[in-house]
């Protein structure tokens, strides 16, 4: 399924630009089988279900939103995970990304899940980019989980 041509498309270079792709992907659902290290192109992609609150908050929905989108993660030199096992179907909600500075232009992305769950990826400096396939679609309750 193409993106429809108004499909966001966001990138972060910044830590101020890297809030607003953590603001649209707090609560996105994923699979562990949706994310992957391309340890030699230096990538890691994560495909999940984000909640769409810009249509959610829209007259034209009822009910929470969703779309499919695409984080992509260039510049990672070394991943790190916490809580996160290796049954590739288990569900984790993402609650926040957050950017740690280090030796600039370089530092940390913590991915953090619902749980306790977490990412730390070690970057060469920030370079993010969300973009959203497919049209959003009615998708159930507002997500509840244990911080």
């Amino acid at each position: 399924m193409s993106a429809p041509p108004t499909a966001p498309r966001l990138v972060a270079e910044t830590p101020k630009d890297l809030l607003a792709i953590s603001a649209r992907w707090q609560d996105a659902l994923l699979r562990v089988g949706d994310m992957a290290w391309r340890k030699a192109e230096r990538q890691f992609v994560l495909a999940g279900m984000r909640v769409c609150r810009e249509e959610t908050q829209s007259r034209r929905w009822r009910g929470l939103a969703r779309v499919r989108s695409i984080l992509h993660v260039r510049g990672v030199l070394q991943v790190q995970q916490k809580l996160i096992d290796r049954d590739a179907q288990r569900l984790l909600s993402l609650l926040a990304l957050v950017w740690e500075g280090g030796r600039a232009p370089g530092g940390h992305l913590r991915i953090i899940f619902s749980g306790g769950a977490e990412l730390r990826l070690e970057l060469e400096a920030l370079d993010v980019a969300m973009h959203d396939q497919g049209a959003p679609w009615r998708g159930g309750r507002q997500p509840r989980h244990p911080a």
